[in-house]
């Protein structure tokens, strides 16, 4: 049956004559998946023990990390229009939750596949209610759900320098479905209360640093100095011609 299917979705690809489609279903089958290479610790030393590696990838993620220190810091109480002192998940948020899941990602330590709540998400999103409002109304979570599998990427130079790395974590896709929903309801009641600053541009939907510096360039001193610079540019320019 499997063999079937995947000869059917490969002839699919030929048929369609999509070239984007063709090498995209290529680079997954050629992709190098493999473990990382030889890894050069801090004392120059090449290391292609899994276990050594792992220690060195685990002290300079731990050493990159940024410690909470406890500490809240003061902002002026604006004035709210609604009050979130609780989140109550329903079947729809389930729905819109898994439905936003990767189907390709790999799960988390408690192996269960984000493929499986996809496929089975009208079957699941009963269930899954029950239990998350449980959780949410005691307060806690699974102990599982606080794990997760570190997996370094590398970025850019050298593959055998642990700085050129970057952690990705894989957590348990339940958790995920819940944090996503937690996520929407902190966000939406954020916004209707009009509490982020209209600089915020991190962590928010249509936004990110390349909008930040749109915003830098076209607002604010610096376009008062670059139009300065311009005019004196054009007039040392004018009189040169003439």
């Amino acid at each position: 049956m499997l063999q079937s299917r995947q000869t059917s979705v490969e002839e699919n690809i030929i048929t369609a004559n999509n070239l984007g489609a063709f090498y995209r279903f290529i680079n997954k089958r050629i992709a190098n998946r493999s473990n990382s290479g030889p890894i050069i610790n801090a004392s120059g030393q090449t290391l292609m023990d899994s276990t050594a590696k792992a220690n060195v990838f685990n002290a300079y993620f731990s050493s990159v990390g940024t410690v909470d220190n406890g500490i809240i810091p003061e902002c002026k109480s604006p004035v709210l229009h609604s009050v979130l002192d609780s989140i109550v998940v329903v079947e729809s948020d389930i729905l819109w939750s898994i439905s936003r899941l990767k189907i390709s990602s790999s799960s988390g330590p408690d192996n269960i596949p984000p493929l499986l709540f996809v496929k089975l998400k009208y079957c699941l999103c009963y269930p899954l209610t029950y239990i998350f409002n449980q959780l949410l109304s005691v307060g806690s979570v699974p102990p599982e759900w606080r794990n997760a599998f570190i997996t370094p990427v590398h970025k850019k130079g050298a593959t055998g320098v642990v700085q050129n790395y970057r952690p990705i974590s894989l957590t348990c896709v339940a958790s995920k479905i819940l944090e996503r929903i937690v996520c929407r309801k902190i966000i939406d009641h954020l916004h209707s209360n009009n509490i982020l600053h209209r600089a915020q541009h991190g962590f928010l939907k249509r936004r990110s640093t390349t909008t930040n510096l749109l915003e830098c360039l076209t607002t604010g001193p610096y376009v008062y100095r670059l139009n300065i610079r311009l005019l004196l540019y054009t007039s040392i320019f004018r009189r040169r011609l003439m």
